[in-house]
């Protein structure tokens, strides 16, 4: 049997800033296939360090607004 909750652990509440315009900016992202329609994504931004970024960009691997498919199509292109 699993023991109950511990009455000495404290809860922390997480207070997120209501979203606004510019939290989720809107960007283009221009793909190998052509652009897309300009999407809304989170910008996290880090106080101490004075400095953010786009977990979404990141993620996807954008150079700007260009996809690494269309990256290197374009490099390839241009070596020739």
């Amino acid at each position: 049997m699993l023991p109950g909750p511990n009455p000495n652990l404290k809860t922390a509440t997480l207070q997120l800033p209501r979203p606004s315009p510019a939290v989720f900016p809107r960007k283009g992202i221009v793909t190998l296939f052509g652009p897309l329609p300009a999407i809304e994504r989170t910008y996290y931004y880090d106080t101490e360090k004075k400095c953010g970024h786009y977990p979404f960009d990141d993620r996807l691997g954008l150079f700007g607004r260009y996809t690494p498919a269309l990256c290197a199509e374009a490099m390839r292109y241009a070596v020739n």
